[in-house]
């Protein structure tokens, strides 16, 4: 049996997708954090604006990026919390806006599309 082909643009091809597409691949994942953070900060409620504002993207190391917001009360709002007045629990339940969770799963499909486009890309 013998294997015919261009074995030339074969290996070129090998060589790219060792090469591109890692750098291609973290280019997508860096637009899909700050698409997150927009369409998160969206869902956050303003009152002071400081909330909205604390939502920041970092680059957590090859194909990690981490959204967070380091503002102290975001927990509190983000998944609820009971109601203290004047130090004292009334008992009653502030429920979660869930603002980030909403967008994950607003855009979570969105994302799997584009990273499956992005590697898919390099195979054409």
């Amino acid at each position: 049996m013998k294997l015919s082909g261009d074995w030339e643009k074969l290996a070129k091809k090998l060589e790219n997708l060792a090469t591109d597409t890692p750098q291609k691949v973290g280019i997508t994942l860096k637009q899909v954090a700050e698409e997150t953070i927009k369409e998160v900060k969206e869902e956050t409620p303003v009152d002071t604006g400081q909330l909205r504002m604390g939502w920041h993207r970092e680059n957590g190391g090859s194909f990690k990026q981490m959204v967070y917001n380091n503002v102290e009360y975001v927990n509190h709002v983000e998944y609820g919390h009971r109601a203290v007045y004047f130090g004292k629990d009334t008992g009653e339940v502030v429920p979660g806006v869930f603002m980030l969770k909403k967008t994950i799963e607003k855009l979570e499909p969105i994302f799997k599309d584009e990273i499956g486009s992005t590697i898919k890309a390099e195979f054409e």
